[in-house]
């Protein structure tokens, strides 16, 4: 006898309608329904409960139809895999939240440190950068926060203005593994462009257009102005 042979049978066998069977197992009539036509099955411990009240033997009914013992075996597979399914998660996720956490500590600890930095060299916050004026040059530092989830800042830089009424620069400065890199805009075709090392020597890789003339007219500006920016890098981010 099947699963759904069985509660037709007890069913018919104590002249209840499918409302009445529903109502003594807490169902309703569509399940009941469901089950004597095969389309659905009873949990197990509903299954227990019918057998239990109708003196039926649970473990003969099971031996009889293998669809329902099979039907238990997946939801039994399908239950473990999701509990550790679950389980994974739960680890990723609490993973996740520990790294998250570390990283906002990180992250507010080096805004601070860069902003006490910064402030200490003499700039002045104006607006989302700092600002450092020394007579005829502008020194300009970026705000810095941490990109999402990464453990240093990624857009390094500093830059400077000078204007003595006469010429105007661009100044922009950068530095990877100890050597920094700097870029002077003198005109639209014309721009200086080399390295300082740590201990302050200055090498010129490029020199184009009128910055030839320039450089030899205002080297010991230009140097002055590339070590204080160098100096600044070091105090700032190293």
């Amino acid at each position: 006898m099947t699963v759904a042979e069985m509660i037709k049978k007890t069913r018919m066998d104590n002249n209840m309608t499918q409302e009445e069977y529903a109502n003594k197992f807490y169902i309703s009539r569509q399940t009941v329904s469901s089950w004597e036509n095969g389309r659905s099955m009873p949990e197990l411990q509903t299954l227990i409960d019918i057998c239990n009240t109708y003196k039926m033997s649970l473990d003969v009914l099971l031996n009889d139809d293998s669809r329902y013992v099979k039907r238990i075996s997946m939801i039994q597979r399908v239950v473990k895999r999701m509990k550790y399914i679950l389980t994974v998660i739960i680890v990723l996720l609490c993973a996740f939240l520990i790294y998250y956490g570390v990283w906002n500590v990180r992250n507010s600890k080096m805004i601070d440190e860069y902003n006490e930095k910064v402030l200490s060299l003499g700039y002045v916050r104006d607006g989302k950068t700092y600002e450092l004026h020394d007579k005829n040059i502008t020194y300009h530092a970026g705000k810095q926060e941490l990109p999402k989830l990464k453990w240093d800042f990624i857009n390094k830089s500093l830059s400077a203005y000078y204007n003595d009424g006469e010429m105007i620069w661009d100044i922009s400065l950068r530095s990877e593994k100890g050597v920094g890199y700097f870029y002077f805009q003198v005109n639209v075709d014309s721009s200086i462009a080399g390295t300082i090392s740590s201990d302050g020597v200055i090498e010129y890789t490029e020199v184009s257009g009128l910055a030839q003339k320039v450089l030899e007219d205002n080297k010991v500006q230009i140097e002055k102005i590339i070590k204080t920016m160098n100096h600044q890098w070091e105090v700032i981010y190293n």
